[in-house]
């Protein structure tokens, strides 16, 4: 999922493969953030005691600070305008044969 939203948003702005990837894995991190897999924000040992960090529900890239820096790391600033809501992922539907 990261690595298709990486390729189709960034893949062509011309940032190089080290950044491309860097970025793919904060957005990885952000939708296993986001899906369920919340990130420790505060922890204790003796009386077992834990404060997770949860994105907030209609922020996007923006309700994780893994979203938060790959918006930061990316210098075509696509990942800002994805967040906004100004800049949308390419939709494909395949149609096979038996569907025409």
């Amino acid at each position: 999922m990261a690595s298709r939203l990486v390729t189709q948003l960034l893949g062509s702005k011309g940032l190089g493969d080290d950044l491309l990837a860097d970025i793919e894995r904060l957005i990885a991190a952000h939708f296993t953030s986001v899906l369920g897999d919340p990130r420790v924000k505060s922890e204790s040992a003796g009386g077992w005691s834990a404060t997770f960090q949860l994105g907030k529900e209609g922020e996007g890239l923006r309700s994780t600070a893994y979203g938060q820096q790959a918006i930061i790391m990316d210098t075509s600033r696509t990942l800002a305008g994805y967040a906004d809501g100004t800049i949308r992922a390419a939709t494909i539907n395949v149609i096979s044969e038996t569907d025409v």
